[in-house]
C-alpha cells in the first residue's frame, strides 16, 4: 500500500557547517541524516508517516535584493576605512613609543619606533589612495546605491544601512567607537521584509528530500517522568547518550534537543513511491535521482526562486514566486 504524503517541509542547510551541497550529501550517506527540530510541537508533528522534508542550499550564491536599493556606504571603502582607523591607532601608538624612548635615552628603541611610524604612515597613504581610486563608488565618494537591507538609527539621528550594521556589530572595538560617537541605536529601525535585512536573496537549490524514519530526543538526565512518558506516548524515541557518536559538520547532537533522523543504508518503499510520483509529473528526471534508504539526492539540484534563507526546519507554505516552480511537486505528493 502506497504511503500518503500529507505535509511537505523545507530544511535549509547552512553554508557555515556545509559549504557545498556535496559536503552534506557525503555526510548523509555516511552517517545518515539527523536534523535538529526547534521545539516539541514540531517534533510531534513529524512523528509517523506522511511527512517529507525537502533540502535546500545556496552554496553562498546570492543576488542583490531589488526591494531595498538605496544610498549606502561603499562595501569596499567600508573595509578600507576600518583599516585606516587601525593604521592611525598604530601610528599614535608608535609615536608615543618614540617619545618614551627619547626620554629614556634609548636610541635603538627610538629608531625602531620611528621605523614603525614611517611604515604605517606609508600604509595609511596607500589606503587613502585606495579610497580615491575605488571603482565601486566612483572615485572615493564612499557612497553607492546597493541593496541595504533597511537601516538602523543611532541616538543622535544618524542612520546606518543594515548591511554595514551587521558588518560593524561583529567587530566589538569598531562598534564601541561608533556607539561612543553616535549613541546606541534606540530602536530596530527598518528591516527589508523581502531579504530579511541582509541585503541579498539566496539562490536556493533543492538538492533532494528525505522521509524521517524516527523522531529522537536526547536525554539530559534530569527530565521528569511525566515528560518522558509524554514523548514516549507520542512515539518519540529517547537516546540516553551521544558520547560515542561521530561529530557532524554542524557539531555533536545536543542533550535536551529533538531530531528528525533517517538511515541511508537500507531501501525505502516510501521514498521510491514519492520519487516515482515526482518523475511522473516531470519535476525531475529518473537519471537525476539517487536513492539511499529514506534519502533521495538530486544529482543536478533544482533552482527555486523566492525562498528566503532561514534557520532550521519549517512547514513549506509556498510563496507565490515559488509555487509556479514547485506546484507540480506538491500536487504529486497530495495525490
Amino acid at each position: 500500500m502506497a504511503t500518503e504524503i500529507k505535509t511537505a517541509w523545507l530544511q535549509w542547510i547552512g553554508c557555515d557547517s556545509y559549504p557545498k551541497i556535496k559536503d552534506y550529501v557525503d555526510e548523509a550517506l555516511t552517517l545518515g541524516i539527523s536534523k535538529k527540530i526547534t521545539n516539541a510541537g514540531m517534533a510531534k508533528a513529524l512523528v509517523g508517516e506522511g511527512n517529507i522534508i525537502f533540502l535546500a542550499h545556496d552554496e553562498a550564491v546570492h543576488n542583490p535584493c531589488p526591494d531595498c536599493i538605496d544610498e549606502a556606504t561603499c562595501p569596499d571603502c567600508r573595509v578600507t576605512i576600518e583599516h585606516i582607523t587601525t593604521c592611525e591607532d598604530k601610528i599614535d601608538f608608535y609615536e608615543d613609543k618614540v617619545e618614551e624612548a627619547k626620554k629614556a635615552g634609548n636610541s635603538k628603541g627610538e629608531k625602531r619606533a620611528n621605523h614603525a611610524v614611517k611604515a604605517h604612515t606609508k600604509e595609511l597613504e596607500n589606503l587613502h589612495d585606495k579610497i580615491k581610486n575605488c571603482k565601486i563608488c566612483d572615485g572615493g565618494t564612499k557612497k553607492v546605491n546597493i541593496s541595504t537591507g533597511g537601516y538602523i538609527e543611532f541616538a543622535n539621528g544618524k542612520k546606518m544601512d543594515r548591511v554595514s550594521y551587521q558588518y560593524y556589530s561583529r567587530k566589538p572595538e569598531v562598534w564601541r567607537k561608533l556607539i561612543i560617537a553616535n549613541g546606541a541605536p534606540f530602536d530596530d529601525g527598518v528591516t527589508c521584509l523581502t531579504c530579511g535585512g541582509v541585503g541579498y536573496i539566496p539562490e536556493a537549490k533543492i538538492f533532494g528530500f528525505f522521509i524521517p524514519s524516527d523522531i529522537e530526543y536526547i536525554l539530559v538526565g534530569d527530565e521528569e517522568e511525566t515528560f518522558k512518558k509524554e514523548i514516549e506516548d507520542k512515539k518519540i524515541k529517547t537516546v540516553i547518550t551521544t558520547k560515542l557518536e561521530t561529530k557532524r559538520g554542524c557539531g555533536f547532537r545536543k542533550p535536551g534537543s529533538f531530531y528528525a533522523v533517517t538511515k541511508t543504508d537500507s531501501s525505502s518503499d516510501s521514498v521510491k513511491e514519492t520519487l516515482a510520483k515526482l518523475i511522473a509529473k516531470g519535476l525531475i528526471k529518473a537519471e537525476n535521482a539517487e536513492v539511499s534508504g529514506n534519502f533521495c539526492n538530486f544529482v543536478e539540484p533544482i533552482k527555486v526562486e523566492g525562498i528566503k534563507r532561514f534557520r532550521g526546519l519549517k512547514k513549506w507554505n509556498l510563496d507565490p514566486e515559488v509555487e509556479e516552480a514547485f506546484d507540480m511537486a506538491i500536487e504529486a505528493l497530495e495525490e
